[in-house]
């Protein structure tokens, strides 16, 4: 909520507190992700796409330069790439 108010109105001290809790999430997770790329998603996998996605929508993408793990699993994974696959196959996967 922080980041939707004008910004004379934000407590940077509270954004960037916010922002630390998030990357140390992040680090948690290049921490303890192993990286698998198999055909189909466990919820852990797909909790942590929705994570990464979310961060890259509401924060930045800088998270990618201190979790290269994370970053090589999630442009790999199925959820960053499924729109390249073929309309038939992406139905299968995702059922």
């Amino acid at each position: 909520m922080e980041l939707r108010r004008p910004e004379c109105q934000q407590s940077k001290t509270y954004v960037a507190h916010l922002e630390a809790r998030v990357m140390r999430g992040i680090d948690t997770m290049e921490k303890k992700r192993e990286i698998t790329i198999g055909d189909w998603l466990n919820g852990e996998e797909i909790t942590t796409a929705v994570a990464l996605s979310y961060v890259d929508f509401r924060f930045s993408t800088e998270w990618r330069k201190t979790a290269p793990t994370l970053e090589t699993w999630f442009e790999e994974s199925l959820v960053e790439n499924r729109w390249n696959l073929p309309p038939q196959l992406e139905s299968d996967l995702l059922r």
